[in-house]
């Protein structure tokens, strides 16, 4: 068997580069479509394959609206706050899907987060409405075309019940008057869901909609493998190292030193003094926003130093920040903090 689409996920927190932390499931409705097609999925680390046979899977055949969608499941509930992401933790399934490009997300995490919902289900509405009329759009289509239309009731409703019993499982936005009510993932998402990746292969009916580039199958039948890649980065913040001593230190006689294991230095500002539970401290923050990581001294070094008049003299090799340690902003900053006891 040969692939015909592979989709990894990759994040610069780990010492690897692969995210481990989640991997690909096809959902019900994607199974069926792979069994229809005799097409085999193998899950891998961060990712899977869809794997075909030449001959033997009809791909010349492929006529499918819906997308092979897969859960993207997440093995670690704190993801997010070691991932540079826009996210404000609300609830919702993260989107991506392949019409634009092959890469389905990289940098910065702005990905669309979705209620994933089932076939018939309540829509509050506020302030209550009446005879609205009502129009359903799939992703696929870009919003030309809808795949149902209605009307509301000629009543004052506060909800709305719906019931898109048969169309595919999906992302749609819902239209309300002209005006979007609702982007959301039809479907039925497990409950460790983390995101849904949605693959339009190509074929005859996905081609007007998938960029060219990001299809695997042609208008023709033909076969191109394609790789689809979700690129997540680590989180920058800035690390404050909090320096406790238990008697009187003059701290103005320490400094902080610290380097990237490819060798340029990291700047420390100046100790700042500050009193922790009564005790004599002092804080030393970045110059500059660092990433967290996985294995933190893979990337840096960071020692406390003394200068000649330091008393008493101290050279010890520094903890690292872990995502745990990472605060609520300040004045629009973040700081990782990590408590040093001397």
């Amino acid at each position: 068997m040969s692939p015909l689409l592979t989709i990894q996920c990759s994040h610069s927190y780990f010492f690897d580069g692969v995210c481990r932390v989640l991997s690909l499931m096809p959902t019900s409705a994607c199974a069926s479509m792979l069994a229809r097609y005799r097409l085999l999925f193998r899950s891998s680390a961060g990712g899977g394959i869809v794997y075909y046979q030449e001959g033997v899977s009809p791909l010349a055949q492929f006529d499918e609206s819906a997308p092979l969608a897969f859960w993207l499941i997440g093995r670690d509930p704190a993801l997010l706050s070691y991932t540079d992401s826009n996210s404000s933790n609300a609830a919702g399934l993260f989107y991506f899907d392949n019409l634009l490009d092959c890469k389905l997300a990289s940098g910065t995490l702005t990905a669309p987060q979705l209620p994933c919902l089932p076939a018939r289900f309540g829509l509050p509405l506020d302030p209550p409405r009446r005879a609205m009329n009502l129009e359903l759009f799939r992703r696929l289509d870009g919003g030309k075309q809808p795949v149902w239309q209605g009307r509301s009731p000629d009543v004052e409703l506060a909800a709305l019940a719906l019931d898109f019993g048969v169309q595919d499982e999906g992302r749609y936005q819902l239209v309300g008057d002209g005006a979007k009510v609702l982007d959301f993932w039809l479907g039925h998402a497990p409950a460790d869901a983390w995101g849904v990746v949605a693959i339009y292969p190509g074929g005859r009916r996905q081609a007007a909609g998938v960029a060219p580039a990001a299809r695997a199958i042609d208008e023709k039948g033909e076969v191109s493998p394609k790789c689809y890649s979700i690129e997540l980065l680590a989180k920058q913040v800035f690390w404050r190292y909090n320096l406790i001593g238990q008697t009187e230190l003059n701290f103005e006689h320490y400094e902080l030193l610290a380097r990237r294991k490819t060798g340029e230095p990291v700047l420390f500002g100046p100790p700042q003094g500050a009193q922790f539970n009564g005790q004599p401290s002092c804080r030393f923050v970045a110059r500059e926003p660092l990433p967290l990581a996985e294995r933190p001294g893979d990337v840096l070094s960071v020692r406390l130093a003394s200068k000649p008049d330091a008393s008493p003299q101290l050279n010890l090799s520094l903890a690292y920040p872990r995502p745990e340690n990472v605060g609520s902003p300040e004045d629009g900053k973040q700081f990782a903090d990590v408590l040093v006891f001397l």
